[in-house]
């Protein structure tokens, strides 16, 4: 008698986590004998801010292998380069895009906006399951609006609890996909080992969306002030919008990581931070200070690095930022 299908499950439906099932779903195994997929996002939905993501390399490989490279490549941000100007808009120095993709420039060949990759792979991961649905095989649950709270390993499974729901399941694996702050991995190999395995830049950013100004052209902005301060405006063809990178270097400055920890429970506390940071900063600051009280696609967080000697404990594995 054959052995059941793995069941696995995913926590986090971003970029790297559906993906991952859409590559376990497109094996050559018979349908039946495909994984049962469950993928978990806290979220009530894909989340859809952030900014642009560069995909070269293996990046390339893979969209090709999963089918969706002309689907990226027709929802790019339509960047030119990037220049970078002084307080009164003068570009001093410029790096155009390398449109062929041969060589590496500031501005890859595929520019994409991380809301709208983590789009596209969710639904490139719906249709694959309907596709193996359809063959007689499991294919992919989605849960939106929970979060894991209980995460125990006993011999070849892994038990878990959801928070809101309060419904107990076992899985064969849990991959954690949830990003740099990742609560799988906290829970698997000890939150007090936290400080040692996230190591911190010195570098906090914030990432929103806002209404294309009148110098706003298809080109990178990138403006650099004093105190280790600076605004990045890049195009986004796609919604005729302008998207804001700002970013301090400070590593004294205790308020920028606590706001960070508090997630997006309170935007508010951290919007009104760099507001103190950015407001009379010189160029364009003050309209990008103005937009930023006002959007609701408003995502802050520390610029950091995971550094970890394995990225699986037992039939607990990381991907992505997570790691």
């Amino acid at each position: 008698m054959a052995a059941p299908p793995l069941k696995i499950l995913i926590v986090g439906c971003s970029v790297a986590g559906p993906l991952l099932a859409t590559c376990l779903l497109i094996s050559d195994l018979p349908a039946a004998e495909k994984p049962q997929i469950t993928i978990l996002e806290r979220a009530s939905g894909v989340r859809t801010q952030g900014q642009n993501v560069d995909v070269r390399g293996a990046g390339v490989t893979i969209i090709k292998k999963l089918g969706i490279e002309g689907l990226i490549r027709a929802s790019t941000t339509g960047e030119e380069g990037v220049q970078f100007v002084d307080e009164h808009n003068r570009v001093w120095a410029a790096f155009g895009a390398d449109k062929t993709g041969k060589t590496s420039t500031p501005t890859a060949d595929i520019e994409i906006l991380r809301g709208r990759l983590a789009e596209i792979c969710y639904q490139r991961s719906r249709t694959i399951s309907d596709q193996v649905q359809q063959q007689g095989g499991p294919g992919i649950g989605y849960i939106f609006g929970d979060y894991l709270d209980e995460l125990e390993q006993n011999g070849d499974r892994v038990n878990v609890r959801f928070a809101k729901s309060g419904r107990r399941e076992s899985y064969d694996i849990v991959i954690g996909a949830d990003g740099l702050q990742s609560l799988t991995r906290r829970m698997t190999w000890g939150a007090e080992g936290e400080k040692e395995r996230l190591k911190l830049l010195g570098m906090y950013g914030a990432y929103f969306s806002m209404s294309r100004g009148e110098r706003d052209t298809m080109w990178r902005r990138w403006f650099h002030t004093t105190g280790r301060r600076a605004i990045m405006l890049r195009p986004d063809e796609q919604n005729g919008k302008t998207t804001a990178f700002l970013y301090v270097i400070n590593d004294k400055d205790d308020r920028l990581m606590s706001v960070a920890e508090a997630g997006r429970g309170d935007v508010d506390a951290q919007k009104r931070l760099l507001q103190e940071y950015f407001q009379g900063a010189g160029w364009e600051s003050g309209r990008v200070v103005r937009e930023m009280l006002t959007t609701d696609d408003f995502y802050y967080n520390p610029i950091a690095q995971i550094k970890m000697d394995k990225w699986s404990r037992g039939r607990v594995v990381l991907v992505g930022d997570a790691g």
